[in-house]
This record gives structure tokens, C-alpha cells and sequence, in this order.
């Protein structure tokens, strides 16, 4: 007596999972009727749409988001050792050259999301 091994299903990887939640995305169903629809297992659906939601926040986060930069030509620049910047909502912030590039990012993304 033969015995056969046990049929499976074919792996599918991340690019097959990320085309279905974006298109189930585009559609606007419920995920389950997406899933019946296209003959997927609700199960992991849900376990790689979670994992792409927890890279777009991860990638969110990882970094400064930088703000747009407008220069004036000036016809005498004295010699400092601080700039000061306008930021969008009336804020004026003072930082010195030597600041570290990151915490003055942050810093001013902080200071951009205050209500004045």
C-alpha cells in the first residue's frame, strides 16, 4: 500500500497578498465578502493586511518629515551662528548651526502641529 503525500496549496508571498489588499481596498466590500469572492482564507488576509498596516506605521515613524524651505536673497549676510525660521502657523524658531539636523526636525514638526 502506497501512501501519497498530502496535497498543498502553492505558497503565496508577500506581492500576491499585497495586490489583494490593495485591490480590496479600491473596492470598498466588507473584507469577508472580498475573501469569499476571491476564494482566500479570511484568516490570513488578515494576518498580511495587519502586517502591511504595521510597515506603513513603522515607516511613518521612522523619520523626520521635513518641511518646504523658502530663502530670500539678501544683499549683506552677517555672520551668526544661529538661523531663525518661520514656520507655517506663526511660529518663529531660533537653532543654532550646531544643533543636531534630527532633534531640530522634530522639533519642528512638533512645533507646526501646536494651534496658535
Amino acid at each position: 500500500m502506497s501512501a501519497e503525500p498530502p496535497t498543498s496549496r502553492p505558497q503565496r508571498g508577500r506581492a500576491y497578498w499585497l495586490e489583494h489588499v490593495n485591490q480590496w481596498k479600491a473596492t470598498g466590500i466588507k473584507q469577508s465578502d472580498y475573501c469569499r469572492e476571491h476564494r482566500l482564507s479570511e484568516r490570513l488576509f488578515s494576518v498580511w493586511k495587519n502586517r502591511f498596516i504595521k510597515e506603513e506605521q513603522t515607516d511613518a515613524s521612522s523619520g523626520p518629515d521635513f518641511l518646504p524651505v523658502t530663502t530670500k536673497t539678501v544683499a549683506a549676510v552677517a555672520c551668526s551662528d544661529d538661523i531663525t525660521v518661520h514656520l507655517p502657523n506663526g511660529i518663529y524658531l531660533k537653532v543654532g548651526l550646531s544643533s543636531p539636523g534630527q532633534s531640530v526636525a522634530e522639533l519642528a514638526k512638533y512645533l507646526v502641529a501646536l494651534a496658535c
